[in-house]
């Protein structure tokens, strides 16, 4: 029997209709865990994948045992995505950062529990990048750094809490480089040093927070090297010590 018109339009919403008839949405399934008193711990939802696990899929949330939040994010089938916070259990913020196809990716914030800035920043392919900086929770700042590739490169400034500065110098790839200043709190400086690779390396000199010369030597790849020479209180020579292969070969200390 020839098909007519009216047959072969059946026979094409047919073929349509039976692949989309067998196929069915994935499961997905609401999943929570509890603390030993019962209290909701976190709620998350899960989608089931093609080889029939489950991965979190949609918003993620976790809370305090007193009900409070502590965090919310979103995951893309098993994948962190958009933007994820923390908090403290005041409700305060603690964190805020973004996800890229579970990588943190643009600017970073970190706060205390009273609500001042802790750090900030920014991620570019998971790795800190850029400026960062770090404070106190008094509000001064800590510390400034920038980063390239997740590891500190350029100049480097620590504080103390009042707001003196602390320490200076340069980092390169991650590791201490070149003169290295350290200071006391009412803003004397205490040392100075050359780094070389992370190590020290090279001449230092040390003084007390008045400024009276205690130690000026020199190191060899982190080990004593050459002369060192020491100061009475008043900064005077007080006596040598000279040293080869990191050991002490003579002094003039009587």
């Amino acid at each position: 029997m020839k098909a007519t018109p009216s047959m072969r339009r059946r026979l094409i919403i047919f073929s349509v209709l039976v692949p989309v008839l067998a196929w069915s949405a994935p499961t997905i399934r609401k999943q929570t865990t509890n603390y030993s008193s019962g209290k909701l711990k976190e709620q998350w939802t899960e989608i089931q994948d093609s080889t029939g696990g489950f991965k979190p899929h949609g918003l993620y949330l976790t809370y305090y045992e007193n009900g409070a939040r502590q965090s919310v994010g979103e995951y893309i089938r098993g994948v962190k995505n958009g933007r994820w916070t923390t908090y403290y259990e005041n409700g305060q913020l603690k964190d805020s950062t973004r996800f890229v196809k579970d990588r943190q990716e643009g600017a970073f914030a970190s706060y205390f529990a009273n609500g001042k800035i802790e750090s900030k920043g920014a991620f570019k392919d998971d790795k800190r990048d850029g400026l960062w900086e770090t404070f106190f929770d008094n509000g001064e700042r800590r510390s400034t750094c920038a980063f390239k590739n997740g590891r500190e490169e350029g100049f480097y400034t620590a504080y103390y809490s009042s707001g003196t500065i602390q320490e200076t110098g340069v980092y390169h790839d991650g590791l201490k480089t070149g003169r290295w200043s350290t200071n006391a709190e009412n803003g004397q400086e205490i040392k100075q040093a050359i780094w070389r690779n992370g190590i020290q390396d090279g001449w230092f000199k040390t003084w007390n927070d008045q400024g009276v010369p205690l130690i000026e030597g020199w190191t060899n790849v982190g080990i004593p090297d050459s002369i060192w020479t020491y100061f009475d209180n008043t900064g005077k020579v007080a006596y040598h010590e000279i040293y080869r292969g990191g050991k002490l070969a003579t002094t003039d200390k009587k």
